[in-house]
């Protein structure tokens, strides 16, 4: 069972996201339990490399994906949601993916709990099934604020349990508010609605308040409300909810996976978590419509950073991995910039450096 002093960061399976779970210190990765959702995007063919265009075999895509996890996080408990691919992409003798990954993940002893969701496929949900007497390490089932508040809500659950053969205590329940808005329906409403609420093995609640791009920015430097945490800070402290959840969130990521654009042209900026803010340093595109760089190019990175370390909300190089590469990379003097994923798991890393150590302060006080 994971206490209230866990933090659950929802990621998808890419490099950066597996660099920041991989880099994290230890006193971190003892109170983070991650949300791994793997994402359409891995299948396709590869973009450059040695196996540029080549169509991938699905089962070997999962296999690298099971190592990328055991690479990443075979330190404990995590979650991990195949939604994105249920019923994308086709596996030899109709083996649904989360049977052969679960088998990978089991092979190197991860400790994996599968996530589903009332509306999933009948496959998928038998897969489950079958994961969680396997294992025997139970399930997680992740609602909506809409499926909470309809009607056919508590059937619903007490179907999906029965399929699953799961009672609350071996099931964690995830709220997903997906993206933040102000006039979502409040936590305390919704819970009023869970049966037996204190029965479930752990409740979280996720919501992400980071924007979906940033080209609404200008050039130069902005802060953004962390308002997912704000509001679950001040719901917190009501003390009017009927049991305190787990945090959970998008990290600096936004909160609806949508496809990643082919040949974009993304800014050289800088995502940096404050206590209830982000700090966006925001540059010029990186390349002109020719695919060339012009002008400061991937420059605009380390110009960036040193800015950053000026500046008092910097937390310092020994704070967290992407805190030391963000150091390092201003003292380059042009001889590496880093590039766009490079970036985004300095910011990662260091967003779920601070979240995780925010929620130990909460509960310290």
């Amino acid at each position: 069972m994971l206490g209230s002093d866990f933090y659950v960061p929802i990621l998808r399976s890419k490099e950066g996201e597996m660099y920041a779970l991989r880099n994290l210190k230890p006193r971190e990765k003892e109170k983070v339990a991650p949300l791994v959702e793997i994402t359409p995007n891995v299948f396709l063919p590869a973009r450059s490399g040695k196996y540029k265009g080549c169509e991938p075999i699905p089962s070997e895509v999962l296999f690298q994906q099971a190592k990328k996890l055991y690479g990443s996080w075979h330190y404990g408990i995590f979650f991990l949601d195949l939604s994105l691919i249920d019923g994308t992409v086709s596996f030899p003798g109709k083996r649904h993916p989360l049977d052969l990954i679960a088998k990978n993940l089991r092979d190197w002893k991860l400790r994996m709990i599968p996530v589903t969701g009332l509306t999933r496929s009948g496959a998928y949900q038998e897969a489950a099934s079958r994961a969680v007497k396997t294992d025997g390490r139970g399930i997680c089932i992740r609602v909506t604020p809409d499926e909470i508040l309809s009607r056919t809500f508590h059937k619903s659950l007490a179907v999906l349990r029965q399929t699953l053969q799961v009672g609350e205590a071996d099931t964690d329940l995830l709220v997903d508010y997906a993206t933040f808005q102000d006039d979502s329906p409040q936590l305390e409403a919704l819970l009023a609605r869970v049966p037996q609420l204190r029965r479930w093995r752990s409740l979280i609640v996720a919501s992400g308040a980071f924007p979906k791009d940033l080209q609404e920015f200008r050039p130069g430097i902005h802060k953004i409300p962390r308002n997912d945490w704000l509001r679950w800070r001040r719901e917190i402290a009501s003390k009017k909810l009927p049991r305190k959840p787990i945090f959970s969130d998008y990290t600096i990521q936004y909160g609806k996976y949508t496809e990643p654009v082919d040949n974009c042209n993304p800014s050289a900026s800088i995502r940096y978590t404050l206590d209830d803010a982000w700090l966006i340093m925001r540059g010029e595109a990186i390349k002109t419509k020719k695919g060339k760089e012009k002008g400061p190019g991937s420059a605009q990175w380390p110009a960036y950073a040193t800015l950053l370390l000026e500046r008092e909300e910097f937390c310092g190089s020994d704070f967290s991995a992407g805190d030391a590469y963000i150091s390092a990379m201003s003292k380059q003097n042009g001889k590496s910039n880093g590039n766009p994923m490079t970036w985004i798991r300095a910011g990662l890393n260091h967003h779920i450096t601070l979240v995780s150590r925010q929620i130990a302060s909460l509960h310290a006080s």
